[in-house]
């Protein structure tokens, strides 16, 4: 009759056997025989098993709908919100909070109950995404949108999100519908369940089991609205956006009315809607939007030009080589004064327009002398959405301190100011901008 030997008595036999040693080799160590077994049982574990993809638990997961508080077109920084209506097989599996149920008490051997799941609980991936050229790219969080908690979807919601799309385009203010780019909000449900199955041996009793269903996308689409931005510059008598203002335009189409007072007001107009559309709700909710505040920021101080005691729009022109011919204050010719002229007399400005908009102003009549530059952002850099380091509205309070601009870094001085010092040989000496501007250029 053969003995059998167990792996285990045979391993360990064979670890407490003396063998000869050949030269030059050691022992076995007290302790070897642990340690091996020790790294034995160490080994990782086998993955766990994959669900099994029920067809009847998917074709309930692909019935899940999506109610978004949001219809046609929405502005940036608007609060949506997204909820997903379960159909009523699945919302009685359904608990707050830890999305599950206990299964219902089943005797031994009893009949299987039908086709039916308990233990339901669903896992949701959210995302957002814009169609581009019949794509779709995924938008980034903290970048394109956020999703922050609040009414509708608190903290730990499963079945509720909240949203806050930033701009992802911005265009020239015109009057008329700003485009819009076409996105969309999903929520991948996966739902896993425990399903009652039959035993393959009739006897026994059924067979609980974890199934799983397929992924099922659930949509909201959306239409975003571009931001607009009107394309405007403005100079100013006194620092700090005093005194007077003169308006400036470049040819074009905005503020289209069919006088100088009619495109006045249609300005005034369109910085007080704006700012009615981003309040100070949206522009928090926006945070995350490092030049935000400069949109608004731009808005607002275009708005307050209108109380200014002398303002006036000139007419459209892409350049001025004589600001000796553009006024800030007009006598007439019953007052014995000089008129005052925006030559020579400019102490400070505000610049308002999409990405890539430049204005440069020169210290002499015909684009000579000294000049600098106000810069919204790079006018080389073409991508469709606004750069980090975009400045939709620029400020400078005070030509004295002409690079101090609001936001810093929007100013560049391309040629520093001079004037002659009297004397021989003669000499120069750096000046300030400051009452010293006599022609400009949109778009250098």
């Amino acid at each position: 009759m053969r003995r059998r030997i167990s792996f285990a008595c045979g391993l360990a036999m064979l670890l407490s056997t003396s063998l000869p040693a050949p030269a030059g080799s050691k022992g076995l160590t007290p302790g070897a025989a642990p340690r091996l077994l020790n790294a034995l049982a160490a080994a990782p574990a086998a993955p766990a098993p994959l669900l099994t993809i029920d067809p009847e638990l998917t074709a309930l997961a692909r019935r899940i709908t999506a109610s978004p508080s949001f219809s046609g077109v929405v502005t940036p920084g608007r609060l949506l919100n997204v909820k997903l209506v379960l159909p009523p097989e699945l919302r009685t599996g359904v608990v707050s909070g830890s999305g599950r149920r206990p299964a219902p008490p089943r005797a031994a051997g009893g009949p299987l109950p039908g086709l039916k799941f308990t233990n339901v609980a669903l896992q949701v991936k959210w995302g957002v995404f814009e169609t581009v050229n019949g794509g779709r790219a995924a938008l980034a969080e903290n970048r394109d949108f956020q999703s922050p908690p609040g009414a509708g979807a608190p903290a730990g919601s499963v079945l509720s999100r909240n949203f806050v799309l930033a701009p992802l385009s911005v265009v020239e203010y015109t009057g008329k519908a700003a485009p819009v780019s076409p996105c969309g909000i999903v929520a991948t449900v996966t739902v896993t369940a425990d399903r009652l199955v039959p035993n393959p041996l009739p006897a026994l009793p059924p067979v609980l089991t974890r199934v799983t269903s397929a992924e099922a996308p659930v949509e909201a689409p959306l239409s975003l609205s571009a931001l607009e931005v009107p394309k405007v510059f403005v100079l100013f008598l006194d620092k700090q956006f005093g005194g007077a203002a003169a308006i400036y335009l470049p040819k074009g189409e905005s503020f289209g009315g069919s006088n100088s007072n009619e495109a006045q007001a249609q300005i005034f107009s369109a910085a007080g809607a704006l700012l009615n559309t981003y309040n100070t709700a949206v522009v928090n909710r926006l945070g995350f939007v490092t030049w935000f505040g400069s949109y608004v920021a731009g808005l607002e101080a275009l708005r307050k030009v209108r109380g200014l005691p002398h303002v006036d729009l000139k007419e459209r022109k892409n350049s001025e080589s004589d600001l000796n011919t553009d006024d800030f204050i007009t006598r007439g010719v019953t007052i014995k004064l000089n008129d005052i002229e925006v030559e020579d007399e400019s102490s400070a400005v505000l610049l308002l327009g999409p990405p890539g908009t430049r204005v440069r102003l020169f210290q002499d009549r015909d684009f000579g002398g000294g000049e600098f530059d106000l810069l919204t952002s790079d006018p080389r850099d073409h991508r469709r959405r606004p750069p980090a380091d975009y400045a939709p509205g620029v400020l400078v309070g005070n030509f004295d301190a002409v690079t101090r601009s609001v936001p810093a870094g929007a100013v560049t001085v391309v040629k520093k100011f001079t004037i002659q010092v009297p004397g021989f040989p003669p000499t120069f000496r750096e000046v300030t901008p400051n009452d010293r501007l006599s022609s400009f250029r949109w778009g250098m």
